[in-house]
């Protein structure tokens, strides 16, 4: 890695990007640490007045003791851009919940095709659930949150839902996902296939990141995205300057509708060489072609 100085240099307060967008799941070592030259840079960069914004598929309160350690003021990004919230405040900026009509066809698809699996509600600081599937109980161990409720879920619904996932069989999740292909839901498995996670198909990490610039008053100009591809894409392309943090040796995948890209190794690496590039300077960034 490149070393990163507690202290950033006076064009970086000058630099052209007002707000930088780091994808936090792709920055996090497997125990959970962040890593600390990645730290040092996400401290550095909001101390010159930069907005970093931590972006997640993780629920606000999984993401705040990492808001927290690094100090940051912005408001995160969480649940893959389903939920722009924040932490001060301990209020939504923007977001896509699930419509009430989504959630009686989500739980209806669940009745029939996996009556006996594990369903949980992703609420904006809390989550609740009708029993303790394995999936949840793993979410526990991982992360040491406890559902807020468990037992039946009638008359849940009145707080705002961004996501609801079902831990069943892999046969019953996929006839639950034959059910809901045209609900206007986004349907993924992640890395388990036995847990379906459900929300607005609209919701998005792009869609997020641009709704945010828009409150923080921030030109989509002055946008910079850090990700490693996969989720990260629909960030990466809302960005004036995409960054995609990958293996250097490895040719990078193009990413349709990211005209401006850079590759490094890391994300202190990515601030360190790019956050202070002014206008000027654009042709000598070294860029991937889409």
């Amino acid at each position: 890695m490149l070393p990163w100085s507690s202290q950033m240099s006076p064009e970086a307060q000058a630099g052209r990007y007002r707000l930088v967008a780091v994808d936090l799941d792709g920055s996090v070592q497997p125990n959970g640490a962040l890593h600390e030259a990645d730290a040092a840079a996400l401290r550095a960069a909001h101390a010159a007045g930069v907005k970093v914004v931590m972006v997640s598929a993780l629920p606000p309160q999984l993401m705040h003791r990492y808001w927290a350690q690094l100090g940051l003021g912005a408001p995160i990004i969480a649940l893959n851009g389903a939920l722009v919230y924040d932490f001060p405040s301990h209020r939504p900026v923007a977001g896509q919940p699930l419509e009430a009509e989504q959630l009686q066809r989500i739980m209806q698809a669940i009745q029939e095709a996996a009556p006996q699996g594990a369903v949980a509600l992703q609420q904006r600081e809390s989550w609740v659930t009708n029993h303790l599937g394995r999936a949840a109980r793993e979410m526990i161990q991982r992360t040491g949150v406890w559902p807020s409720h468990m037992g039946d879920l009638a008359g849940r619904w009145d707080d705002e839902i961004y996501q609801v996932w079902v831990s069943a069989e892999a046969s019953q999740l996929g006839a639950l996902e034959t059910a809901l292909a045209h609900a206007g839901l986004s349907l993924a498995h992640y890395t388990d296939p036995t847990r379906l996670v459900m929300q607005a198909a609209s919701a998005s990490r792009g869609w997020a990141l641009s709704s945010l610039a828009s409150h923080l008053e921030v030109a989509p100009h002055e946008v910079m995205a850090i990700g490693g591809g996969g989720q990260d894409r629909s960030m990466l392309q809302a960005a004036a300057f995409a960054v995609l943090v990958a293996d250097m040796g490895k040719e990078p995948e193009p990413i349709a509708g990211v005209e401006r890209m850079a590759n490094t190794p890391g994300v202190a690496e990515a601030l360190a060489r790019y956050l202070t590039v002014q206008e000027s300077e654009a042709e000598t960034w070294p860029s991937i072609e889409p």
